[in-house]
């Protein structure tokens, strides 16, 4: 497209730097550091004491914005940061203003700056917080704002100071007092330990005048050092003047950023695909070198800049620079020195792994030439990210832009499955390689797909158009994911995608260098050099194809022809019907990889004995990835797994109290299923004293409980009929009480969910008598519909809220996905006012489901002598086909129920994350209701 001559350009500028040794920097410049710098005084040859930056405070006047504040660039705690220490300086400079003129109005704004950091501080949900830093930096300042008479009360001043409590007591003074080898990440944050350190101790970490590059950090060293450093000094005025505030007495987060912007940039624009021949290969040599002798001079690890702190990360990005310049490099020195147990640490200290540097980690192994002998890391790594994935922890502590992560997951994972196509890859676990990265990259596929805007870009989701960076982390993202071989049929709307993309970033090319603060220091940044490579790499990244080996291609088994009919016959279904066919097929495909691992399970609890094949199974993944996808996904992946495998156990639990419970419907039998139900179903104290073994354990339990003589045939076929069903529940019920989330979950809900799989079990027994009336009924009728005699007592209304909404697994199921999606020992319904509407959701739902089911069962029913809604009293006067237009219009009834169940919950206050995941169970189970009316997919008895 013509971009080459500007790649050329851009890599020439920092080639050349890197040549003779010239800083390079294009963070955006922060309020928080130029405030900083903005409190250092120095004593002047006659004696008095002066601000060193005057144009630095002046900046800060300019600065503020007319409600007090100084401006928040992505975050909260931009803002606080900013506003804070801001304030200080104001503080500071009145207090003592060293000669200088202060503005009139200095009162003013030290007034309303005040109260927008008390408004800033009440508001702040430090919980929902893990930037660079945040909770040592934050506690300071206030404390020397209190020192200035400011005192600020906020509701989360406890959890802020457990936290900086807690990365305090890791620290030691003395460590920082060594010399440079024991350096530490806290050097780039010395403001941080003001009344914790001897500043005067720390000098021997000044590297070409500053504190780890870092402008604030370096101002407090001056600030409270007793002896004046004129190298610090010299620094502070190199970067005011020569850094990317360009004179106006403005710093960035950290200068010189050489390392990271330089292999950043290379490594961005080389992966992309921009053709080698259309850059100077001097310009390629030069940076090559460059970043060959950092890592030399570093012991083969580097930090973001010479002389400063090894990082994982930068260190990562350089490894891959250089392979895609085509040297030789190991990676033997990044491993030993940030590799952990389960996945890498940026720095070896490091509270909470970071997503991005793994990925980006992953990725330089993955392109090294001899990959193959990491394969331990890169199989770790995989899994940790994987991980990470599955359960919706995306957000980043080095970019706000969930884009940026799934960019780099997705450009790592494919050259994943590049390598292990090429056979360097071996002895790697089957559903690593199978099921989780070929479904985690499906569903980035999705995702962008979903979320792309209407002109074309990606960004934020509460905005209507997105940013040129985040549209260019897309881009390359799904042009990396256009040539795996699942992804065949949706590849025209892939292409598509990226074309109304790249449609977007020529309409807004004056943005590239002109980038929202995306980037995470010690407050946000943007930088103009990274969004700019990012820009140009994605209208520059080719749309290759590849011939993937079978290895590769047969890991995801897609029958096409089958993934059509499911498509046509999905986006006929009301809740689909408006939807996109692409989105039909994305979800049909990730379905189809969790079917595999699916029908693994599928004997786990349930034999199979006397049933028909089970072609339930594979509209169950489907049912849950389609509605998890038109809802936004609003669950963890981990959480649609288990709802699959439950909707499994649903249907095999039906089929196996049919089937076998059913086959023996004589009172003494159901009689001893009754008490077998109430005794594996009893509070569990009350099954640790009755000795009801736990799951696993029943192939194995003795016949002390089945209190049945084996002197007769009857006697025997009884107890052998009792054991083979508290075998089968046994394990059942274990499955569902035993599971994790249901054992950590609330108390209450343990004792619910035990009520509720015991009324649906009983349910299921009750029905097996109300069939075996109504075959007797058929018999002596000739076919007329009636509802049996133990039902003849019950209205329709009374036996479809009860015993049939109890039967359809819907009830026991709705706690069991509540206990997944709270926390544990919580509940997600905390009010009364919650938890009556849910239970009146769950049961209109139920009945719904129920009047859906019978609708589509019809002829199954008779055919099995089955009890169907339609042979109650209340429809004996009309056909079977007016009896079901009627069931129809109950179900709606029904339905309009549910709405207003929803409705009223969502104005009791319930969180976001809660209600999206509610609505998600609604859809699955309201999209099988409207499955059954469509066709019946239910196996039948042999």
């Amino acid at each position: 497209m013509g971009f080459a001559a500007e790649v050329g350009a851009l890599l020439q500028s920092v080639a050349s730097a890197c040549s003779v040794g010239l800083p390079v920097g294009s963070m955006s410049i922060t309020v928080y550091d130029t405030a900083w710098v903005s409190m250092i005084s120095k004593a002047t040859a006659d004696g008095p004491r002066e601000w060193l930056f005057p144009e630095s405070f002046q900046f800060l006047l300019d600065a503020q914005l007319p409600d007090g504040s100084w401006e928040s660039y992505a975050s909260e705690i931009d803002g606080i940061l900013n506003t804070g220490t801001a304030l200080l300086a104001l503080l500071w400079h009145r207090n003592d203003p060293l000669g200088s003129t202060l503005p009139e109005d200095l009162d003013g704004r030290i007034s309303r700056a005040n109260r927008k950091l008390a408004e800033l501080l009440f508001s702040w949900d430090v919980t929902t917080h893990d930037q660079v830093g945040f909770e040592i930096l934050v506690p300071t300042l206030l404390k020397l704002l209190d020192q200035q008479g400011l005192n600020f009360s906020y509701p989360q001043s406890g959890v802020l100071s457990d936290l900086n409590a807690k990365k305090l007591a890791q620290f030691q003074s003395s460590a920082l007092y060594h010399m440079p080898e024991v350096s530490m990440t806290l050097v780039h944050s010395l403001e941080a330990l003001v009344g914790v350190i001897d500043f005067d101790r720390v000098a021997h970490h000044i590297y070409k005048g500053s504190m780890m590059a870092s402008p604030s950090s370096t101002a407090a060293f001056l600030i409270y050092g007793s002896k004046w450093n004129d190298e610090a000094e010299s620094y502070l005025r190199d970067v005011i003047h020569h850094g990317p505030g360009h004179g106006s007495g403005s710093c960035p987060s950290a200068f010189p950023s050489t390392i990271f912007e330089v292999s950043w940039m290379t490594s961005t624009l080389l992966e992309a695909g921009v053709a080698r021949n259309m850059l100077a290969p001097q310009d390629l040599e030069n940076i090559a070198d460059y970043l060959q002798t950092c890592l030399n001079i570093q012991g083969g690890t580097v930090g973001f800049a010479p002389g400063v702190l090894s990082d994982a990360d930068d260190t990562a990005r350089a490894i891959l620079s250089l392979s895609l310049l085509g040297r030789d490099v190991g990676a033997d020195d990044l491993v030993s020195k940030f590799d952990s147990s389960s996945c890498f640490r940026t720095y070896s200290a490091e509270r909470n792994p970071s997503l991005s540097a793994n990925c980006n980690i992953l990725n330089s192994l993955l392109h090294l030439n001899s990959p193959e002998l990491y394969v331990t890391h890169i199989n770790r790594t995989v899994e940790f990210l994987s991980s990470l994935w599955f359960q919706n922890q995306l957000k980043d502590k080095w970019n706000h832009s969930e884009h940026y992560s799934t960019m780099l997951l997705a450009k790592a994972f494919v050259q994943f499955l590049y390598v292990l196509d090429d056979g360097r890859l071996s002895n790697l676990p089957l559903a690593l390689v199978s099921q989780d990265v070929p479904i985690v990259l499906m569903e980035i596929i999705t995702l962008n797909l979903a979320r792309q805007k209407a002109d074309g870009s990606w960004g934020s989701q509460e905005k209507s158009s997105g940013t040129c960076e985040e549209t260019a982390y897309c881009i390359l993202s799904m042009a990396s994911l256009a040539c795996i071989p699942w992804v065949e049929p949706l590849r025209s709307q892939v292409h598509e995608s990226i074309g109304k993309g790249r449609t977007f970033l020529l309409a807004h090319r004056a943005q590239w260098k002109l980038p929202d603060a995306l980037w995470i220091e010690k407050v946000s940044y943007s930088s103009t050099n990274l969004s700019y490579a990012y820009c140009l790499a994605a209208m520059e990244a080719p749309l290759t194809t590849k011939l993937w080996r079978d290895e590769v291609r047969n890991l995801v088994s897609i029958p096409l022809k089958t993934m059509e009919s499911f498509c046509q016959f999905y986006s006929k279904l009301p809740l689909f019907a408006s939807k996109q066919e692409w989105l039909v097929k994305a979800a049909l495909i990730e379905g189809y990889m969790f079917l595999p691992k699916l029908r693994e399970t599928r004997l786990m609890v349930f034999p199979r004995k006397g049933m028909a094949e089970d072609k339930y199974l594979e509209y169950l993944p489907f049912t849950w990835t389609g509605c998890n996808m038109i809802g936004n996904r609003p669950v963890k992946r981990g959480i649609l797994w288990e709802m699959m495998v439950l909707s499994m156990l649903n249907y095999q639990a039906d089929e196996f109290m049919e089937a076998v419970v059913g086959a023996s419907a004589s009172p003494t039998h159901l009689d001893a299923v009754r008490q077998i139900i109430d005794r594996l179903c009893a509070p569990e104290e009350s099954c640790k004293r009755s000795g009801v073994p736990n799951y696993g354990d029943f192939d194995a339990h003795n016949e002390q409980l089945l209190h049945v003589s084996k002197d007769d045939d009857a006697g025997r076929e009884l107890q052998r009929y009792k054991k083979d069903v508290e075998n089968t529940l046994g394990k059942f019920t274990s499955y569902i009480f035993g599971h994790d989330s249901v054992k950590n979950s609330h108390p209450a809900l343990q004792r619910q969910i035990r009520h509720e799989v015991s009324v649906f079990l009983r349910a299921h027994v009750i029905q097996i008598q109300d069939n075996a009336c109504v075959q007797n009924s058929f018999k002596a009728t000739n076919g007329t519909r009636l509802a049996p005699s133990s039902q003849a007592q019950k209205t329709y209304f009374n036996w479809v809220r009860t015993v049939s909404s109890s039967h359809t697994s819907c009830p026991y199921s709705f706690v069991f996905f509540i206990c997944l999606i709270s926390q544990p020992g919580q509940q997600c319904f905390t009010s009364a006012k919650q938890k009556y509407f849910a239970e009146d959701l769950c049961t209109h739902l139920a009945c719904m489901c129920r009047q859906y089911n019978d609708y589509g069962s019809v002829d199954r029913d008779k055919l099995e002598g089955n009890l169907n809604s339609i042979q109650f009293p209340e429809f004996a006067s009309t056909s079977d086909e007016d009896a079901k237009a009627q069931l129809l219009i109950l179900a709606e009834y029904e339905r309009h129920c549910l709405d207003i169940a929803q409705e009223r919950l969502q104005e009791s206050e319930l969180s976001t994350e809660v209600s999206e995941a509610l609505r998600l169970f609604v859809r699955v189970t309201d999209l099988f209701g409207q499955i059954y009316v469509a066709r019946d997919i239910a196996s039948r008895m042999r």
